[in-house]
């Protein structure tokens, strides 16, 4: 800009102003979105905590869920107008699962001249899982009996938060879900296969050398023997609640297979396993049946949606395969459960849901159907079904 000459309170003084910053220079969002609750649609309030990937970009959350990635992009990405680049960056917030959203800026044509961030537009967070546990008793005088045997099942639920003046059962959707454990290990998209295939362990077993927590992708085990990559490593075998089953992405090289040696997975652990366990290599069966996943999942999803009916059997291990990630392995759990001597009973955990509507069975009494709301500050919600 050309220097003019600019008088005021009897003074004469030059004035040169800047040159206007093109707008890939400027200090501006790179990647933006808003974070909102899956369940009813509306910004997330609670607190954001925001990581980059990168250290040359900065984070941003504002009111209203907003949240994104800032910089200059001259001077960080000086090659956009050619180049694309993947961005992404991890969202944490109270009550909601974490989640990795992720972008591809560029090529942007003009470069610096022109400039336009990504905008990734309402983002869902997913919810953790609540148990529905309870107890089911026959009113009877002079105290309530509790009932045996009893079924609990999930017949009914509703994704989203049904509108004012909603009355069920409008706008309800059949219970095609299985709930996994561990939970997802990575995203899954829709059409994603989980096949039902039993496991087989090889003897004999190695043994963990060195105790391992959650998020753990290395282990130290007492031998080689018969390890490699691309085999599925069942860590844990001899306490089944606490088995993980997951590939091998590469073993160490040792001078022989009697030596300890470090074994790195495809897939974190998702449980504490202490030192002593046993694990063996586990051969999976041929598949019996297999379903499809009918909406994407995230990593951390204890419950997954299912084109169909459920037809994995309840506790059989499912092999999940998009064919683009690596494979993983979860024990599958249906709605549904029984109520033991005393007639509390506990449902796996649910997630994803408003609100579900229970069938309730037993031969001393009539088929009842209560519809229960999904609190997901509470990860255990208690019930008293008479």
């Amino acid at each position: 800009m050309a220097t003019r000459t600019v008088s005021a309170n009897g003074h004469d003084w030059l004035f040169d102003a800047d040159a206007v910053a093109l707008p890939g220079e400027r200090l501006r969002a790179l990647v933006r979105a808003r974070l909102v609750d899956e369940i009813n649609g509306t910004p997330v309030v609670a607190p954001i905590a925001l990581r980059a990937s990168r250290d040359d970009v900065s984070t941003r959350a504002s009111a209203d869920g907003l949240v994104g990635l800032v910089s200059a992009p001259s001077r960080m990405l000086p090659d956009l107008a050619t180049t694309p680049v993947d961005l992404s960056f991890e969202v944490r917030s109270p009550g909601f699962l974490p989640r990795t959203l992720r972008a591809t800026l560029g090529p942007i044509a003009g470069f610096p001249d022109a400039f336009a961030p990504v905008d990734l537009g309402d983002v869902p967070l997913h919810r953790p899982g609540v148990v529905i546990a309870g107890r089911v008793l026959r009113n009877a005088a002079p105290a309530s009996v509790p009932l045996a045997g009893a079924t609990v099942e999930v017949d009914a639920l509703w994704s989203q938060s049904p509108p004012p003046y909603w009355i069920a059962p409008a706008l309800s959707e059949p219970p095609n879900l299985v709930s996994l454990s561990p939970a997802l290990r990575g995203a899954r998209a829709a059409g994603t296969t989980l096949s039902e295939r039993a496991l087989t362990f090889a003897a004999p077993p190695q043994t963990l050398l060195k105790p391992v927590g959650p998020g753990a992708t290395r282990l130290e085990l007492s031998d080689n023997d018969g390890l490699a990559a691309g085999l599925v490593l069942a860590i844990d075998i001899d306490t089944p609640s606490a088995t993980e089953v997951i590939v091998i992405a590469s073993v160490a090289p040792a001078s022989a297979t009697d030596l300890p040696v470090r074994v790195t997975l495809e897939h974190p652990t998702a449980r504490l396993h202490r030192d002593g366990v046993r694990c063996a290599i586990a051969t999976p069966q041929p598949v019996v049946t297999i379903d499809t996943l009918d909406r994407d999942a995230e990593p951390a999803d204890p419950t997954v949606f299912l084109a169909s009916a459920p037809t994995l059997a309840d506790g059989a291990w499912a092999e999940i395969d998009d064919g683009v990630a690596p494979r993983e392995y979860a024990r599958v759990a249906r709605a549904a459960a029984s109520t033991d001597a005393d007639g509390f009973f506990a449902l796996p955990p649910l997630a994803r849901v408003a609100l579900v509507r229970l069938l309730v069975q037993h031969p001393a009494i009539g088929d009842a159907r209560p519809i229960v709301a999904i609190d997901p500050a509470t990860p255990r919600l208690s019930l008293e079904l008479e």
